[in-house]
């Protein structure tokens, strides 16, 4: 399996008005997102496509959409140590505990 594969950023704007998805690399390892494709992207809004960057105001959501449609949610990378200090721990069969890696969101870098 390869460590960098190609997915979908997705963000929902303004109570689900808008929808706005992009194309991105996504490393399952570093669980981290790059290289958005805002050229090529897909909008589900009622602001003219030159018009929604600008028109929308509140971001409500994004995540990740994994080829297999498997969604994650993503935060932005200067966000990072907050998400850390609320992550999941599971305790393995030693006892010890351990950083749920799988609840973990995605950093978009």
């Amino acid at each position: 399996m390869d460590n960098i594969i190609v997915g979908k950023l997705v963000t929902e704007w303004d109570d689900g008005e808008t929808t706005i998805e992009a194309a991105c690399k996504i490393n399952l390892i570093e669980r981290t997102i790059s290289d958005v494709d805002m050229n090529d992207r897909s909008i589900d809004s009622p602001y003219d496509a030159n018009e929604v960057d600008d028109a929308v105001e509140h971001l409500d959501r994004q995540y990740v959409t994994l080829p297999d449609g498997q969604e994650f949610p993503v935060i932005e990378e200067n966000a990072c140590s907050d998400a850390l200090e609320e992550a999941e721990f599971m305790t393995n069969e030693s006892g010890a505990d351990r950083l749920n890696w799988e609840k973990l969101p995605f950093m978009l870098i």
